[in-house]
C-alpha cells in the first residue's frame, strides 16, 4: 500500500510539473489599434473608472490594490490616447514602458517629463505592481503581495494616473475641435 502510495505521489508529480503546450493557431495574436475616436471613448471611460476605483482604495488604506489600478488606469489612458491618434500600438500589451514608447515616437507624450529614460524607468516601477500587487508567489518565491506596497506608492502611482488622465482629457478634447 505504501508503494501504490508513493506511485501516486510520483505520478501526480509529474502530471502537474508537465508543460502544457498550446498549438501556436490557439496562441492570442496582437490586436493592434486604429484611429477611432469611439474606441478612444470607451477606453478612456474605463481608464476614469480605474482612477476612481484606486482613489478609493487608497482612502481605504488598500494601497497595493490602488496600485494595481492606477497602472490598469494608465494602461487604458494609453490606449485610448492610441486609437484618438492612431498610433499602433497592441492592445493586448500590459506594458507601460512600451506602450509609452511607441506613444512617444509619435509624438504624444502623456507624462509630460522631458526625460523619457526617468519616465521609463519610473512606468517599470508601476508595471511591475500589476503582477507583484496580486500575485504572492514570484519565482518561487512566497511574499504577501499587499505588505509590498504602502501609502507612498499608493499615493504616487495615483498622482501619475491622475496626470495622465488629465493629459489625455485634454487630448480628446483637443481631438474634438
Amino acid at each position: 500500500n505504501s508503494n501504490n502510495n508513493n506511485n501516486n505521489n510520483n505520478n501526480n508529480n509529474t502530471e502537474n510539473s508537465e508543460r502544457i503546450l498550446i498549438p501556436i493557431e490557439n496562441v492570442q495574436q496582437p490586436v493592434y489599434t486604429e484611429r477611432s475616436i469611439e474606441k478612444g471613448k470607451v477606453w478612456f471611460e474605463s481608464s476614469e473608472y480605474d482612477l476612481e476605483v484606486s482613489e478609493i482604495l487608497h482612502t481605504n488604506r488598500k494601497y497595493a490594490a490602488s496600485c494595481v489600478h492606477s497602472q490598469q488606469c494608465m494602461e487604458k489612458s494609453f490606449k485610448a490616447l492610441a486609437f484618438f491618434s492612431g498610433t499602433k500600438l497592441d492592445t493586448f500589451s500590459h506594458s507601460l514602458p512600451d506602450l509609452f514608447s511607441r506613444l512617444c515616437e509619435d509624438g504624444i507624450n502623456p507624462i509630460g517629463n522631458e526625460n523619457r529614460l526617468v519616465t521609463e524607468q519610473i512606468l517599470h516601477e508601476v508595471n511591475r505592481s500589476y503582477i507583484q500587487a496580486r500575485y504572492p508567489e514570484n519565482n518561487n518565491h512566497p511574499r504577501i503581495p499587499h505588505t509590498l506596497y504602502d501609502e507612498n506608492h499608493s499615493q504616487s502611482y495615483l498622482n501619475l494616473a491622475r496626470s495622465v488622465v488629465e493629459f489625455t482629457r485634454n487630448h480628446i478634447i483637443t481631438s474634438e475641435q
